[in-house]
């Protein structure tokens, strides 16, 4: 360093404990236990950022049921299979399934990973709240997503990204974070729109973050320092691969909250809410149950980890996305999708021991969607079909291993499609599917 200076050791929290600053003490977490703490407990491991250092004075409590905790589990309702049309109330009409109640459960951890200040690289997440009803060509929002993610803002210093104006290349990119600091601790991009690439962020999820703003002279943020990142979403986004799968913690949102607003209501009627949120004076009882709330998501996600859904019904929709384009119906993907997972003896036009070829598999969906286009057509040359053994796909995953566990096929075989001539309509990519979103399982 400089003459005269010495480096100033940051406190950090571990992989298992973490800590949240106030007034009045420090809030020490770990799996198995919540305490208040004197901050001279901790001084000698490290300075603490003025800005982490919340305005508030706090207190602990056995449960946490403010107005906070129930929005946030009833933006995770859905509306049930069977609706009742006869109901009195609305609200009868939605409830947690089991699949909600995951989702809850992965919504609930991914927010105490946010407000967890440690970042390990081997197993950073970029957070992705979406809402379940989001389709392909049409946006759903106003389900809670942005709310509960801007929250984070009240337990640690935030950079806001507006997602409609990301720019996903050209010299503009570079100041894209020109407003996070070196004690930001959390960073939200809102509201990205469909064509958003996320790879661009994968190394910055993973590794160390360089900022560059207009005028100034770039640094570089440690990847143990950085802070996290989370996104939201009123569309379905690009994002099938190995990579997406592995850095994007996916959470779908129910649609509760859309439909108080469909119904002309307001949150903060008193058959909701009954008041808004984070407008409570300082020492109003509320940020307590909402600071002891956030407690115990940390104390969650200590102790489990990141739940992990399925994302099935994401996964088919990014696929489509990926696939057919912004506007696609999914009919040639959902088409594949099916033959994939039912593929036993299709037809009986194959048996154990033959392969399919690209050929079989399009005279397959020609028949299928005769009605779609009857001059739709392609021309092929000719592959060499290269086969890998079932064992080797069991290695790939759980979405994979579940496509094909039950085929009664030794060597499941598919060849890349080489185009002669290509139609850009919206069903003519529906072949790439295999190639493009299960990479490791099909060649």
């Amino acid at each position: 360093g400089f003459a005269d200076t010495e480096d100033l050791r940051i406190f950090k929290d571990s992989a298992d404990v973490a800590h949240v600053f106030f007034r009045n003490g420090v809030v020490r977490i770990t799996a198995d236990n919540i305490e208040i703490i004197p901050r001279d407990n901790i001084a000698e491991e490290g300075a603490v950022w003025e800005s982490r250092i919340l305005r508030h004075d706090i207190k602990l409590t056995d449960k946490d049921d403010g107005a906070f905790s129930k929005f946030f589990n009833k933006a995770m309702q859905r509306q049930k299979t069977v609706a009742s049309t006869d109901l009195d109330d609305w609200r009868d009409n939605y409830h947690l399934d089991e699949d909600a109640k995951l989702q809850l459960e992965s919504l609930r951890t991914s927010y105490g990973y946010m407000l967890h200040s440690n970042n390990n690289s081997s197993d950073a997440k970029l957070i992705f709240y979406i809402d379940e009803n989001s389709t392909v060509g049409s946006e759903e929002g106003g389900n809670g997503k942005s709310l509960i993610m801007d929250s984070v803002k009240h337990f640690k210093k935030k950079a806001h990204i507006d997602g409609k104006k990301w720019q996903g290349g050209g010299s503009g990119s570079r100041f894209q974070f020109s407003n996070v600091e070196l004690d930001t601790q959390f960073i939200f991009i809102d509201d990205i729109t469909s064509s958003f690439d996320f790879t661009s962020l994968f190394s910055m999820v993973t590794g160390d973050m360089e900022i560059e703003g207009k005028g100034t002279n770039k640094f570089v943020i440690p990847a143990k320092r950085k802070a996290k990142m989370g996104i939201t979403t009123n569309y379905v986004v690009v994002g099938s691969s190995a990579s997406h799968k592995r850095r994007l913690h996916v959470v779908e949102f129910g649609s509760y909250w859309n439909q108080v607003t469909k119904q002309k209501e307001r949150t903060t009627d008193e058959k909701h809410l009954g008041q808004a949120l984070f407008e409570w004076k300082e020492s109003h009882e509320e940020w307590v149950h909402f600071y002891n709330f956030g407690f115990r998501c940390i104390q969650q996600y200590l102790r489990d980890g990141l739940t992990v859904t399925s994302q099935e019904s994401y996964s088919n929709k990014a696929i489509i996305r990926e696939i057919e384009g912004s506007d696609g119906d999914g009919q040639g993907s959902e088409w594949l999708v099916d033959w994939v997972k039912s593929a036993r003896l299709i037809k009986g036009r194959y048996t154990q021991d033959n392969s399919i070829t690209e050929n079989f598999l399009w005279a397959l969906f020609k028949e299928d969607n005769a009605e779609v286009n009857p001059q739709f057509d392609f021309q092929y040359s000719k592959t060499q079909p290269v086969s890998i053994s079932k064992e080797k796909y069991m290695e790939y995953g759980k979405l994979v291993k579940n496509l094909i566990e039950n085929l009664p096929l030794d060597k499941f075989v598919f060849s890349r499609i080489k185009k002669v001539e290509f139609d850009s309509s919206k069903t003519s990519k529906f072949f790439d599917l295999l190639c493009n979103a299960y990479p490791n399982a099909f060649v």
